[in-house]
């Protein structure tokens, strides 16, 4: 079973739901560094909520790895994501459940003939 998996400083939280392999989703995940809270989103929709003991402590650009356990990385740190992101989005504020459905779920179609 493959979950997604949010984890900074020993603050540990996981989906609930098994994630499906080679198949595109829309994963969210959410810090509320006021609250101390964690969400975990598939596909728009909240899947886990975890209370975090200490906060995220970033230094710099360089001490950020995404995509990657490194407990589990062996020598060779092949437990990488293997897979293809479309986008990237880090924001200075934590989205509302509501931003994080619309971003999962909106599409639009603009014919042009």
């Amino acid at each position: 079973s493959y979950l997604l998996y949010m984890g900074f400083m020993n603050n540990d939280c996981s989906s609930s739901q098994n994630i499906t392999l080679n198949r595109w989703i829309h994963a969210a995940f959410v810090f509320d560094a006021t609250l101390l809270r964690q969400w975990v989103y598939v596909n728009g929709v909240l899947s886990r909520t975890c209370t975090a003991i200490s906060p995220i402590m970033v230094w710099n650009a360089s001490s950020v790895t995404i995509a990657t356990i490194p407990v589990l990385a062996g020598t060779n740190d092949l437990n990488f994501f293997q897979g293809s992101m479309d986008e990237l989005t880090v924001t200075r504020r934590a989205k509302s459940s509501c931003e994080v459905l619309e971003r999962a779920t909106l599409m639009a179609r603009f014919p042009f003939d």
